[in-house]
């Protein structure tokens, strides 16, 4: 994770939280699991299993949060290849090489909500995933003061992100 902007009035984050003389906020929750372009299952006709995990090129980005290790750890399956595959640089450009059909992906539910919603990756095993707690949050320099404009936006944020996490993800949309 980058350094926090020492002249930025807000970041919003996610992930480990620094040392920081900032006001951390938590803004959220989230959660991991795995997605793909329902055209894939389609292509596949697999029947939802852990296995089928082995049978597909994987996405990765550099998250360590998202790491095929941490997933075979929690759920297998232990013959699960989590150096192969093709690597982005962010999660966006994974996210966008799943709906393109180019593999599955280990993504937040932040972030693959809305391509689910609109049917373009599903949820192909609902009932594994890997709990973030505290996930997302946003550092307020401390120098920031009373400004009426960054209270506003923190204070948008926040709510956004309680509500974001109330939301449920779309379990499995096949």
């Amino acid at each position: 994770m980058g350094q926090l902007d020492p002249m930025a009035d807000l970041s919003l984050r996610m992930g480990a939280r620094p040392n920081t003389n900032h006001v951390i906020h938590v803004i959220g929750s989230d959660i991991v699991f795995p997605v793909m372009a329902p055209g894939l299952w389609e292509l596949i006709e697999q029947q939802a299993s852990q296995e089928f995990l082995c049978k597909l090129p994987l996405l990765h980005d550099r998250d360590a949060r998202t790491a095929r290790s941490t997933w075979r750890d929690a759920f297998g399956p232990d013959n699960l290849g989590v150096r192969s595959g093709a690597r982005f640089t962010s999660a966006d450009l994974v996210l966008r090489a799943a709906e393109c059909g180019r593999g599955v992906a280990l993504t937040r539910g932040w972030l693959a909500r809305d391509a689910m919603t609109e049917g373009l990756l599903i949820r192909p095993i609902a009932e594994h995933q890997l709990p973030l707690k505290d996930e997302w949050w946003l550092a307020e320099h401390r120098d920031s003061g009373p400004r009426k404009s960054v209270q506003r936006v923190r204070d948008w944020l926040v709510e956004e992100g309680r509500l974001q996490t109330m939301q449920t993800v779309p379990q499995v949309l096949r």
